[in-house]
Order: C-alpha cells, then sequence, then structure tokens
C-alpha cells in the first residue's frame, strides 16, 4: 500500500514541476521582432500610464502591437510600440527546464531499475485486502 502512494506521489510531482518549471512570464526584449518570430498566445503590455492590458492573438503591424484586449474580446486595440515601455510574455525557462529534465531523467532510471529489480507485487492500490498479499512475495 506504501509502494501505491509513493507512486502516485511521485506521478503527481512530476507533473506540477513539469508544469510550473519549463515557462514563465518575462519581459521581451525587442516586442518588434519577438511577437512575429514566437507568435505568443498571450501578451501583456504595459503602457507609459502604468495602465496594463492583456492581449491575445497580437501581433506587430505599422509599429504597433495590434491584438484582442481579453475582457473585452471583440475589441481590438492599437498600441503603439513607443508607448508600450513594458512588454512580457511567456517564454521558456532554459535553466528550470534543464534542473527538471535532468530530475525526471533520474527518477525515471531509478524507477526502470525499481521495477527491473523486482519492484512492488502486483496488487490494486484501491483494495489490497482482496489479494493474498503474503504470497506475492
Amino acid at each position: 500500500m506504501r509502494d501505491c502512494m509513493l507512486g502516485r506521489r511521485l506521478v503527481a510531482a512530476t507533473l506540477v514541476a513539469s508544469i510550473l518549471g519549463c515557462t514563465t512570464v518575462r519581459p521581451v526584449s525587442n516586442p518588434a521582432e519577438f511577437i512575429p518570430a514566437k507568435q505568443p498566445k498571450l501578451l501583456w503590455v504595459t503602457q507609459q500610464d502604468g495602465k496594463s492590458m492583456l492581449l491575445v492573438n497580437a501581433r506587430v503591424e505599422d509599429n504597433h502591437i495590434v491584438g484582442q484586449w481579453r475582457g473585452r474580446w471583440e475589441e481590438e486595440v492599437r498600441v503603439p510600440l513607443t508607448e508600450a515601455p513594458q512588454v512580457e510574455a511567456k517564454q521558456i525557462e532554459v535553466k528550470r527546464t534543464a534542473i527538471l529534465t535532468s530530475v525526471l531523467a533520474v527518477t525515471g532510471g531509478l524507477a526502470v531499475a525499481w521495477l527491473l529489480k523486482g519492484g512492488a507485487p502486483a496488487v490494486p492500490c484501491n483494495n489490497p485486502q482482496r489479494y493474498d498479499v503474503t504470497s506475492c512475495n
């Protein structure tokens, strides 16, 4: 029973780490090049007056960031690049991704070694009382 819980926790921790570890919202250094090249689904734009907006399907047209303002889906907005001192987008976090990949590789290797060694008996995690676990050794 304890092995089953450990396995479930390991899977849950791996999923959480993979979701959190690979991307982060960071400032974009050159929006005019970044937006067409990466085509981010979401773009956080802060204007000079401090007003922030979340744009969906943003693109660059005639030195403007153009996109649908999330919260006002029907409204397309145009923000001059010169009036958007801060533009942020989800980007790959290289260091965290490398660490996560290493941890997953080691964890996977240990799991394979554990399974090849014999692993846990083939007892369903949800109801081990239905089976004679003493005969599984």
